[in-house]
């Protein structure tokens, strides 16, 4: 196959490529084609959170906007909220300095590697409305800005780019010319999305928690499969070792979790306080992190650091470097 024909349907021999799950109980071979109808249902959950509130999940003390159009927490707070096209005014004073601050935060954590390593091309996966994706544009030539919801791509993404890297380059003069961002929406197959490129960085923090845990395994060997040689990755992932010891779950492949046209109101983690009546819920999913070496180390990437976040009582961040390419996956 050719750089831009590889794809995670078929392995580049053009067998199926088969993904070895393994959580709890459940151990079983999976594909992109397998999980696919239920990943469409999911989608649309996604979609409608990114039309009806693509700005919760930034933080900034919006959670009540996930009440939007019921009854938020305070009349501030649904001032607060905006609507699908108009930026919270709490956000707008913060966006390009909380990215900026970000940044620094990563660099740091990685023993400032990020300023000493190439710097031609970096994926976000999950960037939602693109806040990190503004402050890695004054790290990488281009930057691959990759969401599976269309709203946010093209409701908020795209107006809030051209705004605020304005104001970037306004405000951080010492930032230099800004990079390329790459707005592209994606499926599980994360290497046709790719379309032959790999990165020199590959970033996702608050994305695989929300992710079912079989739909993580596929994206996580994505992320090395998408990295050059020497290239890093830096992912958060919610620890299931530790959530659970706080409650007891059905692990099985029998469970609701696998159901082929299972919808998130028959999910076991759906949370009705912080959801909508029926639609443009997101549920919260942990993965057994055990198994994130093995899995990459297999995909030819070698895990350089585990360890707690502060944002959460449960993250892991895991940073891992690209060793080499195995021949079977060239």
């Amino acid at each position: 196959m050719l750089p831009h024909e590889l794809t995670a349907h078929v392995n580049p021999n053009g067998a199926l490529r088969v993904f070895d799950y393994q959580q709890g109980s459940c151990a079983m071979n999976i594909s992109v084609q397998s999980i696919m109808p239920q990943w469409l249902k999911l989608a649309v959950e996604w979609n409608i959170v990114g039309r009806d509130a693509p700005y919760y999940g930034l933080g900034f003390g919006l959670t009540s906007c996930l009440h939007k159009g019921k009854t938020a927490a305070s009349p501030e707070a649904a001032k607060a909220c905006g609507d699908a096209k108009t930026l919270p005014e709490s956000i707008s004073q913060n966006f390009v300095a909380n990215s900026m601050g970000y940044v620094e935060r990563i660099n740091s954590d990685m023993g400032g590697w990020l300023k000493l390593m190439r710097r031609e091309r970096a994926l976000e996966f999950g960037c939602g409305l693109g806040r990190l994706a503004l402050g890695w544009m004054t790290q990488f030539e281009e930057v691959d800005c990759v969401d599976q919801s269309i709203y946010h791509q093209e409701l908020a993404t795209r107006p809030l780019l051209t705004r605020f890297s304005k104001e970037l380059v306004q405000k951080h003069p010492e930032a230099g010319p800004l990079g390329k961002v790459n707005l592209l929406v994606t499926t599980p197959d994360v290497l046709r999305t790719a379309d032959g490129h790999r990165y020199d960085f590959v970033h996702s923090v608050k994305v695989f928690q929300h992710i079912l845990p079989m739909h993580q395994h596929i994206y996580l060997e994505q992320m090395c499969d998408v990295l050059r040689e020497g290239g890093k990755g830096w992912l958060h992932y919610q620890d299931g070792l530790q959530a659970a010891k706080r409650r007891v779950r059905d692990d099985s492949c029998d469970s609701v979790l696998y159901k082929a046209g299972a919808t998130l109101d028959e999910h076991e983690h759906k949370r009705p306080e912080n959801a909508w009546d029926r639609h443009g819920v997101m549920g919260t999913y942990d993965f057994d992190t055990r198994r994130l070496r093995t899995l990459l180390l297999q995909r030819g990437c070698t895990v350089e650091s585990i360890q707690p976040v502060k944002d959460g009582p449960h993250g892991l961040r895991v940073i891992f470097i690209k060793k080499a390419t195995p021949a079977m996956h060239v």
